[in-house]
């Protein structure tokens, strides 16, 4: 599908492509019928990204049932 251009945005290797390392060489989706093609880059970003969002999930919850609930209390008494 890929050599006969049926696949939007995407074109084949060559012995002209410079840092063919980094292109899109993992298939996402069925063998028949790709939905498309992801590199390590796009991998790696992925999993960066969702590291992030679970950082920020961690310490901000952590924060709310913390010490900031005992020191909320403790304001509320006085």
């Amino acid at each position: 599908m890929l050599a006969e251009g049926r696949i939007y945005a995407y074109c084949l290797l060559d012995e002209s492509t410079r840092l063919a390392f980094l292109g899109d060489v993992i298939r996402i989706g069925p063998a028949g019928m790709p939905l498309g093609f992801a590199s390590i880059g796009d991998i790696l970003l992925s999993l960066g990204v969702a590291i992030l969002c679970w950082q920020m999930t961690k310490s901000a919850s952590g924060t709310a049932t913390g010490e900031n609930t005992a020191q909320i209390s403790k304001n509320e008494k006085q």
